[in-house]
């Protein structure tokens, strides 16, 4: 996991809420642009598996949970890269993945008279979508940190926040709307092209320094979140 509380420790003490903003923005603007390409498909694949490659419900729930338990394993790789390597390579590697599995989008569009081949093609890229997305914003949370010193790390967990809800909410009807409009492949495109655009933003971008430091290990990681994911897990609505 990234070592966030001794990432940047030394820089930006006592910076101003708004000097906050303004080193935080290019970040914030990164993980919106790369979440708005994780939502845009969200809507759409049970319409493509279901009505273009005729298979079933329980292959759509494959293919939609393949993204998360991707990013779940990824997440101990992407912190300790961003540890290691810095936060700004994390994000890079990020947005390459991200348009790769844009690649094999399309790939499973060609495809598609062979559902089996588009299939595999498919899951392949939203297992690599999956791990753009933890590099992405494992990077971007320990990046901010370094911009804007620990001091200020819940401001840089609310504004990835911001960005990554605002990106799902606008993404997934964008998608459905390019989806109707150019298809499956139009959507495929823009996920191979939306990422590269937002590693045109990173590029530019001072780096921060990769700090090393002691790890947790991801088992006791595990092990603190269980129980309140169980909780959140098993929660029932409240009845109106």
């Amino acid at each position: 996991m990234s070592n966030v509380s001794t990432a940047g420790a030394a820089p930006a003490a006592g910076v101003p809420v708004r000097s906050v903003f303004v080193q935080l923005s290019p970040l914030v603007a990164v993980v919106f642009i790369a979440f708005f390409m994780v939502g845009l498909p969200m809507p759409v694949l049970p319409l493509y598996v279901t009505g273009t490659l005729m298979m079933s419900a329980l292959v759509v729930g494959v293919v939609a949970g393949l993204q998360f338990a991707a990013a779940l394993l990824s997440r101990a790789y992407a912190g300790a890269l961003a540890d290691r390597q810095g936060a700004k390579r994390a994000v890079v590697i990020g947005c390459l993945l991200g348009a790769a599995a844009g690649v094999l989008y399309v790939l499973a569009d060609a495809l598609s008279a062979r559902p089996q081949g588009a299939l595999m093609a498919l899951l392949a890229g939203r297992a690599l979508m999956g791990c753009a997305e933890s590099l992405i914003v494992t990077g971007a949370l320990s990046w901010g940190v370094g911009r804007v010193g620990p001091q200020n790390a819940g401001r840089v967990m609310a504004w990835v926040g911001v960005a990554i809800y605002a990106a799902y909410a606008l993404g997934a009807p964008a998608g459905m709307r390019l989806y109707a409009y150019a298809g499956f492949a139009g959507l495929a495109w823009a996920t191979v092209v939306i990422p590269l655009a937002a590693l045109a933003l990173v590029l530019p971008q001072r780096a921060a320094p990769a700090v090393g430091g002691v790890r947790t290990p991801f088992y006791r990681v595990l092990g603190m979140v269980l129980l309140p994911g169980l909780g959140l897990a098993l929660r029932r609505p409240v009845r109106p």
